[in-house]
């Protein structure tokens, strides 16, 4: 099943305070909830220490992101699935 952003009791948005991006990414008709380490977005993703350049690098990359989550989320990685440089 393809990946997609919807609205739900989670959105996109920054946790700066915790240095990643939250999204939503739906799994097999569920939302899951989803976190970006500010390392991997920066690494791999070309986004800079400026939190809003995460939200950039998501919109850019959303694809290769929720397509990692779906695979952690298939393969058993509990919630919220944190996403780092190794799922990529």
């Amino acid at each position: 099943m393809p990946a997609s952003f919807a609205p739900t009791s989670f959105e996109l948005s920054i946790d700066a305070r915790a240095a990643r991006l939250v999204l939503p990414v739906e799994v097999d008709g569920r939302r899951v909830k989803t976190l970006v380490s500010r390392e991997t977005l920066q690494h791999l993703f070309g986004a800079t220490a400026d939190p809003r350049s995460w939200l950039s690098a998501y919109r850019t990359h959303a694809g290769r992101m929720n397509r990692a989550a779906i695979r952690k989320t298939r393969a058993g990685a509990p919630e919220p699935v944190l996403l780092t440089t190794a799922d990529f």
